[in-house]
Formats: C-alpha cells, structure tokens, sequence
C-alpha cells in the first residue's frame, strides 16, 4: 500500500500544470536543436501594431486603430476619418493589446487580474462580446501578472509575452505551455513575428539587443 501512493505522489508531482492543452502542446512549434539566438538589432522586423499601450497617457502614432491606457482603465478607437472615441470595457486596468482588422477580433490583457480578455468589434470600433478567455499562469502567490505583448500565428495560437516567459494559448483559451525566454522581459520588451521570415519568433530588449527563435508556427498579420 505504502508503495502505491509513494507511485501516485510521484505521478502527481511530474503531472502538466493545470489548464495545460494536451491537443495542442508546446512541442508541436518547438524546432529540434533550435533555441534563442542574439541576433543584430538591425535583423529585427517587427511591423506597426495595430492595437497598442499608451505611453505616459500619450496617443500612440496614427498605425493604432486601438490604444489602452491602463492608469485610468481606458480604451480608445482611432477610426480611419473623425475624432478619437473612448470604449467601455469591463476591465480594470486594461493594457496589453492585439487587434486583427480582417477578422475583427481585439486581444486586450487586464492588468489587474489573471486574465486577457477578447473582443468582437465593428467599423465603427464598437466593442461587444467581451470574454474573459485566456487564464494566465501565475505563481500561487500572485495575484495579477504583467503581459508586455501580444502575437498570434496562423493555427489561431496566442503568444502573451509576461516577465520570464511566453505563455502559449491554443484557440480554445487552454495553456499550449511556457516558452522560456533568454532573460526576463520588462515593459520594454517587443516580441513578434517577422512578416518575411514568419517562422522567426523575434524579441527585442534594447536598440542593442535582440533575439530570435524558429518554431514550427508561421506568425498571423494583424490584417490576416
């Protein structure tokens, strides 16, 4: 008896974390013998986003259909002609965000909870259909975790950037896995795909670090 549950422990211990997708784990993207390369800075390719954070409260430049500012829960459209307007959302402090024109679909991670929240949206920016989708993994003791950007590639995958990791979501909001990075992110960071090489995973630190990683995924547009 003694002897089965030390078997049951032992299986528990080296079990997946919980939420974790078996349909769709990490290993299906993973490159046999490839990991993190520093690269030059000049080699990354990261396009205007379409949905972006607000620095300091400023409106970003006029790429961004969509900005969040996160110190005062705001969410603003930027329609193609006229004034910008303020969107209401059920998020508290709303920043992270990726929005796909074609598909009409708005990624936004809340800042104060656990959770990135999607969006169905309209050509006049309206927001409707808010669900709180992607459960983020967090240490037991936390109680919020800081998303610093968004990717999707074509399977339908959602790429978070957080402090030590990429968290990978299958298109039913379940954890694919963790994609450690080469050392932790900050609020700085950019992370995306190179639209001409879109199996490249890019990051970038600093006008003089960056890195990139092949997977076995082929990054999404924002207009895809």
């Amino acid at each position: 008896m003694k002897r089965f549950l030390l078997f049951v422990v032992a299986c528990w211990s080296i079990a997946p974390a919980e939420g974790i997708a078996q349909d769709m784990p990490l290993h299906q993207i993973l490159s046999e013998g490839k990991n993190w390369e520093r690269i030059a800075p000049d080699r990354v390719n990261l396009p205007p986003r379409s949905a972006t954070v607000a620095q300091k409260g400023e409106p970003p430049p006029a790429t961004s259909d969509y900005f969040t500012v996160p110190q005062r829960g705001e969410v603003w459209f930027r329609p193609r002609q006229g004034e910008l307007t303020k969107r209401t959302v059920p998020l508290r402090q709303p920043g992270g965000s990726l929005y796909r024109r074609n598909r009409q679909q708005l990624w936004i991670h809340d800042r104060a909870g656990k959770h990135i929240w999607i969006f169905h949206t309209d050509e006049e920016g309206n927001l409707r259909g808010a669900e709180r989708y992607y459960p983020l993994h967090v240490r037991r003791d936390a109680a919020r975790i800081d998303v610093y950007a968004l990717a999707l590639d074509t399977a339908g995958r959602l790429y978070a950037l957080t402090p030590e990791n990429i968290q990978i979501f299958d298109p039913t909001g379940r954890l694919s896995g963790l994609l450690w990075l080469p050392r932790p992110a900050d609020a700085t960071t950019e992370m995306g795909f190179d639209p001409k090489r879109p199996q490249r995973l890019q990051l970038r630190y600093s006008p003089q670090e960056a890195y990139e990683r092949e997977l076995l995924a082929e990054g999404a547009s924002d207009d895809a």
